[in-house]
């Protein structure tokens, strides 16, 4: 490609107007406001979200029901129980203190049985203690000859 200098400052100055642009306009275009709730850091929290069972739940609870059952469905039927079998901190070792700094990032592992495998989805989650919620799960580690592991991660900043 033949780069003359003309070419060179035209581009360069087309990327300058676009990022000017861009940051100007970019909270409109995604939709965005200046508002902030609690914290002051990111954008607004939808209502929607804090009225979500799982935004109730901490890692501390589920580790609470380690070991219990969960019924997991999916469009109104009720598919199996998983066992909740490991509740993992994901957060980094200087943010390890339970809910420091808002954050709080966890994983959870549960384990079904070999003849019923569940697709990575979002399931309607139903366990005596805690209720029922929404959880996407992927599929895990299959090489375990008690059963098929599954495996969410719950990683948010709290306002």
């Amino acid at each position: 490609m033949n780069l003359t200098r003309r070419r060179f400052l035209r581009a360069g100055s087309m990327m300058g107007l676009a990022a000017i642009v861009r940051g100007a306009y970019a909270p409109l275009a995604f939709g965005q406001s200046k508002q902030q709730l609690g914290t002051g850091i990111g954008t607004v929290v939808p209502k929607q979200v804090l009225t979500d069972p799982l935004y109730n739940l901490t890692s501390a609870m589920f580790r609470e029901n380690l070991n219990t059952k969960f019924a997991f469905s999916l469009g109104g039927v009720k598919l199996c129980y998983l066992g909740l079998i490991q509740v993992d901190d994901l957060n980094p070792p200087e943010v390890r203190t339970p809910l420091m700094n808002g954050r709080e990032c966890f994983s959870l592992v549960f384990q079904g049985p070999r003849n019923l495998p569940l697709r990575s989805d979002m399931y309607t989650i139903e366990q005596s203690k805690m209720g029922k919620f929404q959880l996407t799960i992927v599929p895990g580690k299959t090489n375990d000859p008690s059963g098929l592991h599954y495996e969410a991660v719950i990683n948010r900043l709290l306002p």
